[in-house]
């Protein structure tokens, strides 16, 4: 008898079983931050209803928390659709999201879907992407491929294939030890690295480009404080790992009107703790601050609830949250001269004929560095720091080198680890 999609769910939530993870069937919650995301975006048909991923499951690693998509289908050749750069292709030619010919067709497809919506909605960022496809083989035994893919921000927030299987066993108990030091290891080519950084430059490009008409058209923000919002909200919103500070969430904006609560408060308290750890110097951290409370907090309208039921301050910090922060995680982009470059278009600028601050175009920043021959032994130190566009450049080509050379995976991470870090560190 032929099998159907729903014989290969049953199939693999036995398999699951076997994982002794924590997983959720479809509609059933896991998390509530990814249940959100799950909820908040269209189906994979392109409908209203949310999404309903087959399989989700999360476990712990190093401190790291990971999330597991499965999407299961019936059918060899409904595993995946790829570009010609070999990324999961989720998108048509016109840019638009392929919902039902590619997304809700593809195993592979609609849990990249999801994983993606996950990692751009959510504070998680390493994912597991697996499809899983069913068939009958020449002696009608019925059989299963599963294709594994990692997104993390060290693949620059897209997928990267990991290994092909026939089941879960590679997140048995027994075996997951040996799987994620496997994963540290996955890496891209260098031509895949370079089409990220291209498109996540001109994605990020567009973001900043649609949010400055956004702030301009409907939220009325004159072009005098557009851009010392925008630094406010980043600082906000990215947060600091290393000292338990935790990113802005937008539900954290209530729009009160009581002292010391309202939505500028609170934006102010994140970057005082986050300056505050960081160690700038006194006058310079003084300096953020009280241009940033100029702007935010004695700006009476940008605190006050509009017909939406927003403040100016909430609205404009959904979209940067939304769609500019998550290009903050890609490790692969230079974020800070991404936004530099785009925000100072926004405004003209004192003597604009003579202002001639402009960033070092990346492909002559990573011949320079070519040219130095950083390795993973490299102290590298730029006397003239802008945006940190060539110490990003020297750390990914550090890294490279660190993945090239060495094979333990214990090794290579503590190395990974140490790249970047200072003396005094």
């Amino acid at each position: 008898m032929k099998k159907s999609e729903d014989n290969v769910t049953a199939e693999i939530i036995k398999e699951i079983k076997k994982t002794k993870l924590t997983y959720a069937v479809q509609t059933e919650k896991l998390n509530s931050a990814i249940s959100k995301s799950l909820k908040s975006n269209k189906s994979k048909q392109g409908g209203d209803g949310g999404c309903i991923p087959d399989l989700v499951f999360t476990f712990k690693h190093e401190n790291e928390t990971w999330f597991g998509f499965i999407e299961n289908k019936n059918g060899k050749d409904n595993m995946e659709k790829l570009d010609d750069d070999g990324f999961i292709k989720n998108h048509n030619n016109d840019g638009k999201l392929a919902y039902k010919n590619v997304i809700s067709k593809y195993a592979l497809n609609g849990a990249y879907y999801y994983a993606r919506n996950s990692y751009n909605d959510t504070d998680y960022k390493n994912y597991l992407i697996i499809g899983v496809c069913g068939y009958e083989d020449g002696f009608k035994k019925y059989k299963h491929i599963v294709n594994t893919y990692i997104l993390t921000p060290e693949t620059g927030g897209v997928a990267a294939k990991f290994k092909d299987f026939s089941n879960l066993s590679f997140l048995y108990p027994e075996n997951l030890k040996a799987t994620m030091k496997e994963i540290a290891l996955v890496h891209l080519t260098d031509e895949q690295k370079e089409k990220i950084k291209e498109q996540s430059e001109k994605s990020i490009d567009g973001a900043l480009t649609t949010l400055n008409q956004q702030m301009r058209d409907e939220l009325g923000i004159d072009a005098k404080w557009r851009i010392n919002i925008v630094v406010a909200m980043i600082l906000a919103g990215i947060g600091d790992k290393n000292y338990n500070i935790t990113p802005l969430k937008i539900e954290d904006l209530k729009g009160s009107e009581e002292a010391d609560s309202t939505d500028a408060d609170i934006i102010l308290r994140k970057i005082n703790a986050l300056l505050k750890h960081r160690k700038l110097p006194t006058d310079k951290a003084d300096q953020i601050k009280d241009e940033i409370k100029r702007t935010i907090k004695y700006n009476q309208e940008f605190n006050q609830v509009r017909d939406s039921g927003e403040t100016v301050l909430k609205t404009t910090y959904r979209e940067i949250k939304t769609n500019i922060l998550p290009f903050a995680e890609n490790k692969m982009l230079d974020f800070s001269g991404a936004v530099y470059n785009r925000v100072t278009d926004w405004m003209g600028l004192a003597d604009d004929e003579k202002n001639d601050v402009v960033l070092t175009p990346r492909y002559v920043v990573d011949l320079m560095v070519g040219l130095t021959r950083v390795d993973m032994n490299s102290y590298v130190w730029d006397f003239a720091l802008g945006s940190g566009g060539f110490l990003i450049s020297a750390m990914n080509v550090a890294i490279k080198d660190a993945k090239d050379k060495i094979k333990d995976p214990d090794e290579y991470k503590r190395k990974e680890r140490s790249i970047g870090l200072t003396p005094k560190d």
